[in-house]
């Protein structure tokens, strides 16, 4: 039988130092046209509001939007998503 990890706590982490790459979202979404906020919250269907608040760092994407984003840019979440420097 496989080892199980010792949850220790420091893995579960809150995820809030988390935020989009902005230069690749940024080159995926062009090349869909997707070149403004408005654009980019239609390709994703959220509000434009909400797509603005990602992209200034004021929210993050939760999972789920994470995963459809990258599904809608052709690319993956690890490709999209980083940990903020502290």
């Amino acid at each position: 039988m496989p080892a199980t990890p010792k949850n220790d706590g420091a893995a579960l982490k809150d995820d809030a130092d988390i935020q989009l790459r902005l230069e690749v979202y940024d080159a995926l979404a062009k090349s869909l046209g997707a070149d403004t906020v408005a654009a980019q919250a239609d390709l994703h269907g959220i509000g434009r509001q909400h797509m603005s608040e990602i992209r200034n760092r004021k929210k993050r994407p939760s999972l789920r939007l994470a995963i459809r984003m990258a599904a809608d840019l052709g690319t993956t979440v690890e490709a999209l998503i980083e940990r903020r420097s502290s």
